[in-house]
């Protein structure tokens, strides 16, 4: 997992499905999922 410098958005990468899911932290909700490969182990925001 990895939270944005802002604190709005946290990214998590889900292993088994192989994506990567952006959360909205101010309503609790995923607001995007991308399709990232065979098993995403980690997340880095710059």
């Amino acid at each position: 997992m990895a939270i944005s410098p802002s604190g709005e958005k946290l990214c998590v990468a889900n292993g088994r499905s192989g994506s990567i899911s952006v959360v909205n932290t101010q309503i609790f909700k995923v607001i995007k999922e991308n399709k990232v490969g065979i098993r995403p182990w980690g997340v880095v925001i710059q």
